[in-house]
């Protein structure tokens, strides 16, 4: 006897991680998925963990950091509805690049990347739609991370603007 297939509802259908999907992708996406709630200030993920899974956030807010040497944890994203936490599990043995703590009660779909992989060769449509999304997800990953990196290394700000042709 088979497992009952799971189903997307209609409310996590209408999150944009979802357009363009057709039904035999949602079909797959859906297997492959589970929902998990979690409290706040919960570890979601750890940098240098293995990745195999990525996450749906459905509702709350989750923060993406890294741990700076002298700096301790630094944000580098926070998270909300139908935004995608972890992609580093499109690589094989994969670890996570940061780490990712809930800021209050959420709620998300995890989906076991590595099953999803397997699906990806049976299935060019549901790979290609997937590397589409996570490519957006990469390269906003990545702005972020730039953004936080210059405004934690830039020289301090000074309290105006040409305040070397100041007179002293």
């Amino acid at each position: 006897m088979n497992p009952p297939v799971h189903t997307l509802s209609p409310q996590l259908l209408s999150l944009q991680f979802f357009a363009g999907f057709g039904p035999a992708e949602l079909q797959i996406l859906a297997r492959h998925s589970r929902q998990v709630s979690w409290p706040a200030d919960v570890e979601v993920i750890r940098e240098g963990q293995v990745a195999t899974e990525f996450f749906l956030i459905l509702d709350g807010r989750v923060r993406v950091e890294t741990h700076l040497p002298g700096r301790g944890e630094v944000t580098l994203q926070t998270l909300l509805r139908g935004d995608v936490l972890g992609w580093s599990w499109l690589t094989a043995n994969a670890s996570f690049s940061f780490s990712a703590r809930t800021l209050q009660p959420t709620n998300a779909l995890v989906f076991e990347g590595t099953a999803l992989l397997r699906e990806c060769e049976q299935h060019p449509r549901l790979g290609y739609l997937l590397m589409r999304r996570f490519a957006l997800v990469m390269s906003d990953r990545l702005r972020h991370t730039r953004l936080q990196l210059l405004d934690l290394y830039s020289p301090p700000r000074s309290s105006g603007p040409f305040q070397a042709l100041k007179k002293r």
